[in-house]
């Protein structure tokens, strides 16, 4: 069979020439009886197979009667000599012991000693053999020494009143003289850890009572609550009290399911509901808070595990082993919580944000079976597959890590920094009492570094523990002092040595740290911006609020920013900002509240111009991208405006904003395609508020239906449709589409049939145009359930009037000649027919070979013709803009009258250029009998239509409009409307 290039061979199953035995013999029989009884046994489990990202999946669990046997055989090489041997000592040892169950002692249980079997094998296998049997008698004398002490320990400290009924070793490295840390089980089902380590940190910040976290959680909350995680734990007593402690397992969460699958594969761990993962998270960023506070190092996975105590009812992030803390940081990633590349390829973080498939540990070695059911040891060269978790969390959405939740975890570190500040002198004088005898963990180089080496050569302290099998140990007194190791073998007392470790001149504890000299408002920026930095791509949208919580978070790039905080008590806003190289600190007076009636009267106002673009678009078969183009910016700034509105005062419900608002506000959300995170925010808001009566149920129905189209996930109600490739429309897909009328009748909306009926006769399909196969069909005004949409009353300053005052002022005045006359302006109906809402407007003009010409009909009257002239028109007031012909009429009347027309200029207002015979200012009159048409552009005609030389370009307008009309009658009604313009044009600028 041919070697999978994930694992190499150690060498044949068995040796050659020798033969299978029959009977498993006498000195295999206590590792193969391990293996027979079930999983266990020296090395990784039986056999390998490509996982998925590459990884080696472990095929089955070593265990049975022909696994021992294929074992006992494997084992029969004489180099496998140094591991019977160490086998028949540990077995010879745990004959006389009478203070537990002997039966934990003996080697085949493998929870206790398949770390030291399995070490063994492997030196055997890759050293030479006198090495092998050396190491093998070092570490086999160092672990039976280490349980000798550990159950003198048990026996006097009694941490439980009842039997011991199992023990497990921890499989990473040991420290001082091959210790390990134990779960120690009892009968009556508690679990405590035995830490044999001179280092105090979960004692000092950890214990229920009288530790830092002990102490933050009782005091009174600075801007919000905060809650850290505590757990009991107790020294040893004793002379050697200060060299081990007790302290409580910590159970994994209640709440635990799939956080990915990758075909046959699935990844398990902790998956929170929608209102237990947010509370987590603020948590998480509470401890995150106190640990870039307190200098708490060495936090990755592993080290850091989500748990739940008992007493507490929900999951916690729980620091299991806290050994290092009192530094200096300068970083949030120096804690471990966080990934950072650029500082270590070590992926696994304490809040790891991402499900990935590798696991971080794991034996070197593992068996594969062979075709004829012998065992072959292999070297593993893969990660593992990871199918179980502590340090992922997710939520029952899909989700993994704070991303989702950053609003939470940045909350929870704000509350918890500000807790600290308003607290610093209390914390410093209660770390000065107790943290005297306490010992911290300092951390030479990286574990990593220690089998290939680093760029700092070792120490002779270094190599000394390193030759005995060890991953170097060095601590300080938590007060300062000289870098201390412990003296080996273990003693009855707590016995150091001085030591030199390579490392930074400033090693932990910091003084400054320990005094709290670092707790300032400012100094939680660099915290804020790493946190946001380790999840930024896994954000929905640049911008999150939470008014709930008083976030908001406006994102620039991974590390440009800035994020505010409401703090109520203090009546102030705190906003952080940062770019690459700066951080500031920003503090505010709360934001005014925006008034109700603004907000109600903006929200109408959106609405009215969001139905005038979007219906004759759904009209055109949505082919108008200039439409569509309107459509998106009206959105945009529709939704960073609700943003605001959704902040300062939740949703804008009834109660707010009334019901026709709300619906336009709902109505709005709905058009938006991005921000998942703010329309998931929403739909909460749009829900609790439907529940209590300050919304429809319709609303929340509809924007569902949205929602979990944009997650690619089919509707609920049938709200949405599509175009289908004949053009007509049909509902997008639904779940379970057999009930879709029951929960349609749930929220108060008719029958999918009657609604998909009225669809089809307000929509229909284009009869010429193109139809796009996935155009959105949106609710008709007067769909059951739907938002009414109303044609918007369009004030006569607003729509054209402001736009084409603006071109005038960057825009020189054309030139007019006398034969210039304006064309007739249609209104819709015919003449005299009124137009929508009272107001009268122009016939847009169909155009030939690009040039606009008249459509045939009745005859304009003459005296429009030439510009209200007549003797009726003194007496009638000043035309509105709306009223006027436009340019295009203007260019037709020149055509027809053969006259020159120029190029097309921008549209801009009659009575603003003087295009009336006559000129502006003054009432225009036809053109006198016989007078010759003077050429477009070639001069004007006085009152008498006598030709007069042009005067050149008109000159840009002045600020009080003297300039305004040829005829500069400053009483005139036109030069009066040009002051006005002209006072407001100066207001803009």
């Amino acid at each position: 069979m041919p070697r999978p290039a994930d694992q190499e061979p150690h060498g044949p199953a068995r040796p050659r020439g020798r033969r299978p035995e029959a009977r498993t013999p006498a000195r295999h029989k206590p590792v193969a009886d391990g293996a027979g009884r079930g999983p266990g046994g020296p090395g990784v489990s039986a056999g390998g197979r490509p996982g998925p990202d590459g990884t080696l999946a472990v095929a089955r669990a070593l265990g049975g009667p022909a696994d021992a046997r294929a074992l006992a055989d494997a084992l029969a090489d004489d180099r496998f000599a140094p591991l019977h041997e160490a086998v028949r000592r540990i077995d010879e040892a745990a004959a006389g012991e009478r203070r537990i169950d002997p039966r934990l002692l003996r080697p085949e249980n493998a929870d206790l000693f398949g770390p030291l079997l399995t070490e063994i094998l492997e030196s055997c296998v890759d050293g030479p053999p006198g090495h092998a049997a050396a190491f093998a008698d070092l570490r086999t004398g160092q672990y039976l020494d280490f349980l000798a002490l550990f159950l003198e320990r048990l026996a006097r400290d009694r941490p439980s009143g009842h039997p011991v009924t199992g023990l497990w070793a921890n499989g990473d490295e040991t420290h001082n003289g091959g210790q390990r840390v134990l779960r120690v089980e009892f009968a009556d089902g508690a679990r405590l850890a035995y830490k044999p380590r001179p280092a105090s940190g979960e004692l000092l910040f950890l214990a229920t009572e009288g530790s830092v976290f002990a102490l933050l959680n009782s005091l009174p909350p600075a801007a919000g609550p905060v809650r850290l995680p505590t757990l009991r734990c107790r020294p040893g007593s004793g002379p050697d009290r200060a060299c081990y402690s007790w302290q409580e397992w910590i159970e994994p969460p209640d709440a635990r399911g799939v956080l990915r699958t990758d075909g046959g594969w699935t990844m398990r761990g902790a998956v929170l509901d929608a209102d237990a993962a947010p509370r987590y998270w603020h948590r998480a960023g509470s401890l995150a808070a106190a640990a870039f506070a307190f200098g708490i190092t060495d936090l990755i996975g592993g080290n850091l595990l989500i748990g739940q105590r008992p007493e507490d009812g929900e999951p916690l992030p729980f620091p299991v082993d806290l050994e290092a803390y009192f530094a200096d940081l300068k970083r949030l990633f120096e804690t471990g919580l966080l990934f950072d590349p650029a500082a270590s390829a070590h992926h696994h973080a304490g809040l790891e944000n991402l499900a990935r498939w590798c696991e971080p540990d794991g034996p070197a070695t593992c068996w594969r079976p062979q075709p004829d059911s012998a065992l072959r040891l292999e070297r593993r060269t893969r990660s593992l597959t990871r199918t179980e978790t502590r340090t992922v969390v997710g939520d029952t959405e899909g989700r993994t890590g704070y991303g989702p939740h950053l609003t939470a975890m940045l909350r929870g570190m704000f509350d918890a920094w500000t807790l600290m500040c308003r607290h610093r002198a209390r914390i410093a004088e209660f770390l000065d009492e107790r943290a005297a005898g306490h010992l911290v963990r300092v951390i030479a180089r990286p574990t990593a570094e220690y089998p290939h080496g680093g760029e700092v050569p070792f120490t002779e302290d270094e190599l000394e523990q390193l030759a005995r099998g060890d991953a170097p140990y060095f601590f300080r007194a938590a007060d300062g002092g000289p870098l201390l190791a412990l003296r080996t073998p273990p003693g009855r007392e707590l016995r150091t040595r001085p030591a030199d470790a390579p490392g930074p001149a400033e090693r932990p504890p910091s003084a400054a740290v320990r005094e709290g000299r670092k707790l300032d408002l400012a100094g939680l920026g660099i915290a804020l911006r790493d946190a946001v930095e380790h999840v930024h791509a896994d954000l929905d949208a640049a911008e999150l609020h939470d008014p709930g919580r008083g976030v908001r978070i406006r994102l620039r790039g991974p590390r440009e920013g800035e994020a505010s905080f409401d703090w109520p008590e203090q009546n102030r806003r705190i906003t952080y900002s940062w770019d690459e190289t700066t951080l500031r600190l920003r503090i505010d007076p709360p934001a005014e509240p925006r008034p109700a009636a603004g907000i109600r009267e903006r929200l109408l106002r959106l609405a009215r111009t969001d139905a005038a673009l979007r219906t004759p678009w759904a009209a055109g078969g949505f082919t108008d991208t200039e439409l569509e183009a309107k459509l998106e910016r009206l959105t945009s700034a529709g939704i960073a405006w609700l943003r605001g509105v959704v902040a300062e005062h939740g949703w804008p419900g009834h109660a707010l904003v009334g019901a026709e608002a709300a619906a336009a506000a709902s109505a709005l959300l709905q058009h938006h395609t991005g921000d998942l995170a703010f329309r998931r925010e929403c739909l909460t808001l749009i829900e609790a508020a439907a529940a209590r009566g300050d919304m429809r149920r319709q609303d929340a129905a509809y924007l569902a239906d949205s929602l979990r189209r944009a997650e690619g996930r089919p509707q609920l109600y049938g709200t949405k449709f599509e175009r289908a490739a004949d053009g007509r429309l049909r509902p997008c897909p639904i779940e379970d589409a057999d009930r879709v009328d029951q929960r349609r009748a749930a929220v108060g909306l008719g029958p999918l049939a009657d609604y998909a009926a009225l669809l089809a006769q307000t929509f229909p399909a284009p009869a010429n145009a193109p139809v796009p196969a996935n155009a959105p069909g949106p609710a008709p005004a007067n769909a059951p359930g739907a938002a009414p949409e109303r044609t918007p009353r369009t004030h006569p300053r607003t729509k054209g009037y402001r736009r084409d005052r603006a071109r005038l002022d960057r825009t020189p005045r054309p030139r007019l000649g006398q034969g210039a006359r304006p064309a007739a302006g249609r209104r819709p109906g015919g003449p005299g027919a009124p137009a929508p809402h009272g107001r009268r407007r122009l016939r847009t003009l169909p155009r030939r070979n690009g040039v606009p010409h008249l459509a045939a009909g009745p005859p304009a009257h003459p005296a429009r013709l030439a510009g209200r002239a007549g003797p009726a028109a003194a007496g009638r007031r000043r035309p509105r803009p709306g009223r006027l012909p436009g340019p295009a009429a203007r260019r037709a009347a020149r055509q027809r009258d053969g006259q020159r027309v120029p190029a097309e200029r921008p549209s801009t207002p009659a009575h603003r250029l003087g295009a009336v015979v006559g000129g502006p200012g003054r009432a225009g009159r036809p053109v006198a009998p016989g007078r010759p048409a003077v050429p477009a552009g070639r001069g004007r005609t006085d009152r008498g239509g006598r030709l007069r030389p042009h005067r050149g370009p008109r000159r840009p307008l002045r600020a009080r409009g003297a300039d305004l009309g040829a005829g500069r009658h400053p009483g005139g009604r036109t030069a009066r409307a040009g002051r006005r313009v002209a006072r407001a044009a100066g207001r803009r600028r």
